[in-house]
């Protein structure tokens, strides 16, 4: 965690930028929390710096593979989506890359990358250095990649400021508010990489009721990084409130394609705790879905925090075992008003309403 005297001496040392022209750096929306006090906020500055490798060869292996997985014969518009969606997927990870970035008037120092080209950054600010940086009605300032002089690119990220105390919610993505079909590999490879991405129906206006009543959000993913850029366009044309992702870190070259979107479990509990622990006093609801391990980490978390989860809510998802006695299990020992399972949204609008209006 770097300090602004400590950020500031970096500097001084490092006046430029190691964001060579044949690379590019992706910044993913993150938030920063306030810390005990008051004083002081912490940023996390969190992105992929990597180096495309747009060979027509390997484009056209993968495509074929994936072609013969699904069984489909793509469109053309199916073909220019699949390109799009697997642009990261065939870059050289960069590491040991540091770089500035521009917060405001001011330039701070990130990196280095690790192996798998991530950086992973806290900036500890002062509160009167974070309140001059311009921000949004619900609280996102953004950054961008300090470039050399002449590189006209820009990398852009955004971090959102969340007060210690208020309401969160941590969502799920696939099969959640995106139709997956996570159950059915061939038909969640042909979602993920061929098709336009489309809303769970009822989702995102829900979720913007809240928002407007000033909950944040954030998505969980068992989706890989690199389909980052992709999620954030569906979010954001969706009509869903903007929030921070925690997808999987995978490195294609090490996995196959189905093995990119692997089990859940240990993952998606490494992915939530953080922000539990990062908020200690604001309240937090759950949402996912049937078509994994969501009743069952979701409950270990409401039984492992407890007094921190307002309520847990659960999509019943087509294929999967929706029955009572398994959702009993998840939520043994919890209190049956704090759990509820749906198929509708409008099932479960009056009881988050009710948890959004029970802290303001």
């Amino acid at each position: 965690m770097q300090s602004v005297a400590a950020v500031m001496m970096l500097l001084a040392a490092f006046p430029g930028s190691e964001v060579a022209e044949d690379e590019v750096v992706a910044c993913y929306p993150t938030f920063a929390a306030r810390d005990p006090g008051g004083r002081t906020w912490t940023l996390h500055i969190h992105g992929l710096i990597c180096e495309p490798q747009d060979s027509s060869v390997r484009r056209r292996a993968a495509l074929s593979t994936l072609r013969s997985i699904v069984g489909v014969e793509e469109t053309g518009a199916e073909r220019e989506r699949f390109e799009r969606r697997i642009r990261h997927f065939l870059c050289d990870n960069e590491r040991n890359k540091s770089f500035a970035v521009r917060l405001g008037t001011r330039r701070y120092l990130v990196g280095p990358s690790q192996a798998n080209g991530h950086f992973d950054n806290r900036l500890r600010l002062s509160a009167q250095e974070v309140a001059s940086f311009e921000r949004d009605d619900r609280g996102w300032i953004a950054y961008s990649v300090a470039l050399p002089e002449g590189d006209a690119r820009q990398f852009r990220g955004r971090v959102q400021l969340v007060e210690p105390e208020g309401l969160s919610i941590v969502s799920d993505i696939d099969d959640t508010i995106k139709v997956s079909d996570v159950r059915d590999r061939r038909e969640l490879l042909a979602n993920t990489f061929l098709r336009e991405f489309r809303a769970v129906e009822g989702m995102a206006p829900l979720y913007e009721q809240l928002a407007a009543k000033g909950a944040v959000f954030h998505y969980v993913s068992a989706s890989p990084w690199q389909l980052s850029g992709p999620l954030a366009e569906f979010l954001d044309d969706a009509g869903f409130p903007a929030g921070s992702l925690h997808l999987k870190i995978v490195r294609a070259k090490d996995s196959t394609i189905f093995d990119l979107f692997g089990p859940q479990d240990g993952w998606k509990r490494g992915a939530i705790e953080p922000v539990l622990d990062a908020f200690p006093n604001r309240r937090f609801v759950l949402i996912g879905d049937t078509g994994e391990e969501d009743p069952e980490i979701f409950g270990d978390l409401a039984r492992r925090y407890p007094g921190r989860i307002a309520g847990v809510f659960i999509r019943k998802t087509k294929g999967a075992a929706n029955d009572d006695e398994r959702l009993r299990r998840a939520f043994r020992d919890l209190d049956e008003s704090t759990w509820a399972a749906f198929d509708d949204p409008q099932e479960i609008e009056p009881a988050l309403l009710r948890v959004a209006n029970a802290g303001r």
